[in-house]
């Protein structure tokens, strides 16, 4: 847990030495994701910023200025210690630093140039794995499909490109459509404009924005009509 005093908020260091970049994380973060988010530019100050705010999340250059972004990695990620979890971003697409960055405990590899969307997202997918690891407790004994739903949610992390693949139950090619759909909009939109905009039921649409939400491509408001009735409506992160 991270030592912002608010235990809801989520804490994001950020530690890239392009200030440019690092500031515009920070500025996404913060401002469209709700959590605090601090920066450092490089690796010795990231370890003591570790160290003393014991941030929830490190999003982590490798081509630091004063050491090797692993160096970092592996020393955030000491087995007696506090481990706060990692997503790597880089330029570097070497599939051998993927491999390592990974066996190290790095739960996501983003490769630069990256959107402020795509960030949300794999940071989003970080705190719904979260959550889903944590309902855990509550079913003590679980069957394959359980495990495979949590083992599914932590593949989420990587939902950096566009090629994501949808759980069982969820189809490519609709839930294609509705990304697009609501990426193309101007506005939030309901089930009932979704389902108009893609020729689907209000049921399967609503089905397919609420997985978007779970994932973080989509976030979810309440609207409340003149009956007092709710309604759910949705917005894009991938815009």
């Amino acid at each position: 847990m991270s030592k912002t005093g608010d235990p809801q908020v989520r804490h994001i260091l950020v530690v890239d030495d392009d200030r440019t970049l690092n500031h515009a994380c920070v500025d996404r973060l913060c401002r469209v994701d709700g959590a605090a988010a601090t920066s450092a530019y490089d690796g010795r100050t990231a370890l003591g910023l570790i160290a003393e705010q014991r941030p929830d999340l490190v999003l982590l250059d490798l081509g630091l200025p004063d050491m090797d972004g692993f160096d970092v990695l592996l020393r955030s990620r000491h087995p007696h210690r506090y481990q706060p979890d990692v997503i790597v971003m880089t330029a570097d697409n070497d599939g051998r630093k993927v491999l390592r960055a990974l066996r190290a405990g790095a739960l996501s590899y983003l490769l630069k140039p990256f959107t402020m969307a795509v960030l949300s997202a794999a940071v989003r997918a970080v705190w719904q794995a979260h959550s889903t690891i944590a309902a855990l407790d509550d079913h003590p004994s679980l069957v394959q499909g359980d495990i495979d739903h949590v083992m599914s949610t932590l593949r989420l992390v990587g939902l950096g490109g566009r090629d994501y693949r949808a759980p069982k139950g969820i189809a490519q090619s609709t839930l294609t459509m509705v990304r697009q759909a609501l990426a193309a909009a101007s506005t939030d939109m309901s089930a009932g404009e979704v389902a108009v905009a893609c020729g689907l039921s209000r049921a399967s649409a609503r089905r397919y924005l609420q997985h978007l939400h779970a994932v973080g491509l989509a976030t979810e408001r309440q609207q409340y009509g003149r009956a007092g009735r709710p309604e759910h409506r949705y917005t894009s992160t991938e815009r």
